[in-house]
């Protein structure tokens, strides 16, 4: 186990900066990947987000986008972009992140091109560094997944156990 690190991955609700400073006063004794949410300032009075597209590229990457609800499967071509910056910590210091930007290029016409930016407490000076957190980020979607399968399909909500309010509804997964 003293190998073992900790990843703490989050979608925007959890882009907090009190949150981030904690572990950082705490140790870091995980890493945190979040997508980001908010475009902060930076003390040199420039933004995040700017700063890191200002950056060169550290590479492109492809890969095939699952289906999902309304969407056909899809080859990505993506440009991938991180720059450490400095934040300020809320409390006259600051906070050292890496902010991580994965941006679609050629998307196909009438199609959202995709984009992810993601803050993380872990440096990342390369491709393959760049890389490894956006996959990492892109694992959580596999939990979404079962839960959305728990939710709807097997409707856990309805149980009579449940710890949030239920429905008479028999317990039962469809997809079995």
């Amino acid at each position: 186990m003293s190998q073992t690190r900790l990843v703490y991955l989050a979608d925007r609700e959890a882009d907090l900066l009190d949150r981030m400073v904690r572990a950082r006063d705490l140790g870091h004794p995980a890493d945190w990947r979040l997508r980001a949410k908010h475009h902060r300032a930076l003390p040199e009075g420039d933004r995040r987000w700017e700063r890191v597209l200002a950056s060169a590229p550290l590479g492109e990457i492809r890969f095939v986008l699952q289906a999902g609800r309304g969407r056909e499967a899809r080859e990505v071509h993506q440009q991938r972009y991180a720059q450490r910056v400095t934040l300020p910590d809320g409390r006259r210091g600051t906070l050292e992140a890496t902010g991580v930007i994965a941006r679609e290029i050629n998307a196909p016409p009438g199609v959202k091109p995709i984009e992810w930016r993601l803050l993380t407490n872990r440096e990342a000076t390369t491709l393959e560094a760049a890389v490894e957190l956006i996959d990492g980020y892109r694992a959580r979607w596999e939990i979404d997944m079962l839960f959305l399968v728990l939710k709807e399909a097997c409707r856990v909500e309805a149980l009579p156990w449940a710890p949030w309010p239920v429905s008479n509804a028999p317990w039962r997964c469809s997809w079995w």
